[in-house]
């Protein structure tokens, strides 16, 4: 279920005002000029919400887009991500601009724009959402952005970041409450924005593949920059396993289990503390239930919790034979 065998790449950056960043540990990127290429970035500066758009010159393809993606995060327990106009218009001059420069730009990462080329209208997301109408103030935001390139639809681009881990993780979170939707000759764009402080979580936690999940890919290929594969120094693993918590998570132990009950082995990363990834060690089967057990900790919060849930995977599609023949030659 890997789309266009393409690689992705991710950033962040974060901090309670503009004089304060830090650089997320597994997120400083750089373009990879590749056709499927998917990319992402995340920020944190302050905000004071400019009042959302009441949705003129949307797209049916933007609309559509939206309202699948919105399905989704509600199967997990996430709030819906309200379509704001002045976002979208800097989600699509972003895309413009990286058609026009990408080739030129390779060394540098996608999500930035070098005043000077054509297109410029700010060197970061933060910068470019400004320009665009989006108001900051001194309450607290956080923003994040996702790019895909080389795809057909903003659909197609959505589908492509679910298959990965930090992707995912930007698009799922509960972090942001608004986002612009771009879209330029083959270049998706996500734009999002949130309050500082993030909104709650349905149940506290949110886990995908989601509960009863049909049809899902059977395993990961490593076409994420960076390559959360590298740290274990493997090519491939199981379709990836998440688990989103609403407070930094500070203890777990969870178990992967097929249907006959048989344990499944994995590697795990906890990413920016409150995020939790499963790769298991090898391919999942095809049309088969996994359950997933999962006890944790918040930070703040007493006692142990425990999350249970399962999914099934689906036919292997030719995308992902193909992908699975280029991770066994690497």
């Amino acid at each position: 279920m890997l789309k266009k065998g393409g690689k992705l790449t991710a950033q962040g950056s974060g901090g309670r005002d503009i004089r304060l960043r830090r650089r997320a540990r597994h997120l400083a990127v750089t373009a990879v000029a590749v056709a499927g290429m998917l990319l992402g970035n995340a920020a944190i500066a302050p905000h004071s919400y400019a009042a959302a758009s009441s949705q003129p010159g949307i797209t049916t393809e933007q609309s559509d887009a939206l309202a699948y993606l919105n399905g989704v995060r509600a199967k997990l327990g996430l709030p819906s991500l309200k379509y704001n106009a002045n976002m979208s218009t800097a989600a699509k001059l972003h895309a413009l601009y990286y058609n026009a420069n990408h080739e030129k730009t390779a060394s540098q990462s996608a999500h930035n724009e070098t005043k000077g080329l054509p297109g410029f209208t700010g060197v970061t997301v933060v910068d470019r959402l400004k320009a665009s109408g989006w108001t900051p103030g001194p309450s607290g935001y956080m923003t994040g952005e996702v790019m895909h390139y080389g795809q057909t639809s903003i659909q197609g681009a959505i589908e492509g970041w679910m298959d990965t881990a930090y992707h995912r993780e930007i698009i799922l979170s509960h972090k942001y409450q608004e986002v612009g939707v771009g879209y330029a000759e083959g270049t998706a764009v996500l734009d999002m924005a949130g309050p500082y402080y993030p909104t709650s979580i349905k149940g506290g936690i949110a886990v995908y593949p989601y509960d009863g999940m049909k049809n899902v890919g059977l395993g990961f290929y490593g076409n994420e920059n960076p390559n959360p594969l590298s740290q274990f120094k493997v090519k491939s693993s199981g379709y990836i396993i998440s688990a989103t918590t609403e407070k930094e998570m500070i203890w777990h132990t969870a178990k992967i289990r097929d249907e006959k009950g048989v344990d499944v082995p994995y590697f795990e990363e906890l990413h920016s503390k409150d995020t939790l990834f499963l790769f298991p060690k090898s391919v999942l089967k095809k049309s088969h239930t996994y359950q997933v057990s999962l006890s944790y900790e918040m930070k703040g919060t007493p006692g142990k919790k425990q999350k249970v849930w399962s999914f099934t995977t689906g036919e292997a599609s030719k995308q992902e034979l193909q992908n699975a023949d280029a991770a066994s030659v690497k």
